[in-house]
């Protein structure tokens, strides 16, 4: 029945001449005009950036609450960075960050000379922003308090007080809860998600005087940039999707699935390279035995995070180690060391996994829970339930006690029960069908967006061109070759870019004993 009224509201909308037709249906939304107001930057620049020379920063204004006349006004950062040796072309390129809820101008000091500076070269501005809710945008939906609830259990123990596992989630949930409280003073976190997201970014073309963008999205920033095609059609030139993370696929049902997919594949191919079965033959069990020791005779461990240099006492558990693994295979360069890293571990040789579990704690610091709640609530948790989940569970019974107990388990729908972000519109969890030119980039080996996930959205992008990366995991525009393949797109969409260059990349070198 709702496609039937959506179609009859547009038919009228034709009918009335009305030049809002050229995306979805959607209700009248009040009158504003998004403005742009520029400031000094309010990040660290990364190596050889001038404030107000080659990058220029501001804040972008929108209504929370695109229907309501008496909503709040948001401020969302934005940087906005020149290439230094020519004048840009017209259209610039507009930069989608994962997550939901991961800041982007956080980290831009230390990332942005290796993954984004070399799409400088397509001869555009590179806009890279913080979305409704996120790090430096006003307000952002952190929960501290959350951040240092993970930090005093990590041993286990709080207020001389030890915890098992099958605590922590009540104890997160009423960090949670709170954090709730304290965000729905200062925000109608039904407003934070894709939908609204998706018309900030046109919103940000239209107050920089911009005809058309190029969108550049990587994991759900590739969602965001779906929703954009799907909204706003006529605003975009060309888009990159970077790990699909398509509308139409349930993110928290298909994790098990995926997760599996990739672990087999990486055991798999170790057991295919002759060095690395002879140096760990039997790798998957290996793991899982590994996991279930640690579970009977959990280590101590003190674990340091390096941006701070505050370190903390820890519990390494056989979820931990599992979390660790499982956070290891997102990165294609921690790939060809992640055999020996079980091997070692298994040995009881701790030191290694403990410096990298430290190096992963910033993460957290770097991301905002309640925008990922209000969109994950609001988009996928709404359209399934935790019965579901569990049922799925049961056709994976090696990774399920551990995926359960992760950002991927129950806790998502514990939460999403008391978070209020309302249920979107089924359209949003629909495939989104375009003709605009895109280019398709996925890594084999990626253990949360699958490579069926790009073949699928490719499906209905009728003018796409998808590109499979034989040693990667998720996230390829950070490699050499895909950064080539991104920039020669840009320049021409028209046409399929090169793919010469994957056939050159670096096979999957596993680490081995002397070596």
């Amino acid at each position: 029945m709702m496609h039937k009224i959506t179609s009859l509201l547009l038919a009228t909308c034709i009918l009335a001449g009305m030049t809002a037709c050229n995306g979805p249906w959607r209700p009248a939304q009040i009158d504003y005009t998004p403005v742009f107001e520029k400031t000094s930057c309010p990040f660290t620049l990364p190596r050889g950036q001038s404030d107000g020379r080659t990058v220029e920063c501001g804040y972008l204004l929108v209504p929370e609450d695109r229907y309501d006349p008496d909503t709040r006004t948001i401020r969302l950062a934005v940087a906005i960075f020149h290439p230094i040796y020519s004048s840009p072309e017209p259209d610039p390129i507009i930069y989608l960050q994962g997550g939901p809820g991961a800041s982007i101008l956080e980290i831009i000091n230390v990332s942005f000379q290796q993954v984004y500076a070399p799409l400088l070269a397509a001869n555009r501005d590179l806009i890279l922003f913080d979305q409704r809710g996120v790090g430096f945008s006003e307000p952002a939906l952190d929960c501290p308090g959350v951040q240092e609830l993970g930090l005093e259990l990590l041993d286990m123990e709080m207020e001389g007080q030890v915890f098992k596992e099958d605590d922590l989630q009540v104890l997160f949930n009423d960090a949670y809860r709170t954090c709730h409280q304290d965000l729905s003073g200062v925000a109608d976190l039904g407003d934070y998600n894709t939908l609204n997201s998706a018309a900030d970014v046109n919103d940000l073309r239209i107050a920089l005087g911009y005809d058309q963008v190029n969108l550049w999205g990587a994991s759900y920033g590739t969602r965001l940039a779906l929703e954009m095609m799907r909204d706003d059609p006529q605003a975009i030139r060309s888009v990159i999707l970077d790990s699909v993370y398509p509308p139409d696929k349930d993110l928290y049902l298909e994790a098990p699935a995926n997760l599996d997919r990739a672990m087999r594949l990486l055991f798999d191919t170790c057991a295919a390279d002759e060095s690395c079965n002879a140096a760990y033959p039997d790798l998957r069990q290996t793991f899982f035995d590994t996991a279930a020791a640690l579970d009977e005779n959990p280590a101590r461990l003190v674990v340091e995070d390096p941006l701070t240099g505050q370190s903390y006492p820890m519990l390494f558990t056989g979820g931990a180690f599992f979390g660790l693994i499982f956070q290891l295979m997102y990165e294609t360069e921690a790939l060809p060391f992640i055999p020996v890293l079980i091997h070692e571990t298994h040995l009881g040789n701790l030191e290694v996994s403990g410096r990298i579990y430290g190096q992963l704690l910033p993460l957290a610091s770097v991301s905002s829970p309640g925008m990922t709640f209000s969109v994950q609530c609001n988009e996928e948790i709404a359209f399934s339930s935790v019965e579901q989940y569990e049922q799925v569970l049961l056709d994976y019974p090696d990774i399920a006690p551990y995926l359960r107990d992760s950002v991927l388990g129950d806790i998502r729908y514990d939460v999403c029960s008391f978070w209020e972000s309302g249920k979107a519109d089924d359209l949003e969890n629909e495939a989104v069908e375009s003709n605009i030119p895109t280019l398709i980039l996925q890594g084999r080996f990626d253990p949360v967006t699958p490579p069926a996930w790009s073949m699928d959205a490719a499906k209905s992008l009728h003018q796409s061109h998808y590109f499979l990366f034989p040693n990667v995991a998720h996230g390829v525009s950070p490699t050499d070759c895909g950064q080539e393949m991104m920039i020669n797109f840009f320049l021409d969409p028209e046409h399929a870019p090169s793919d010469a260059c994957i056939a050159e990349m670096e096979e999957l070198d596993f680490l081995v004993p002397g070596e």
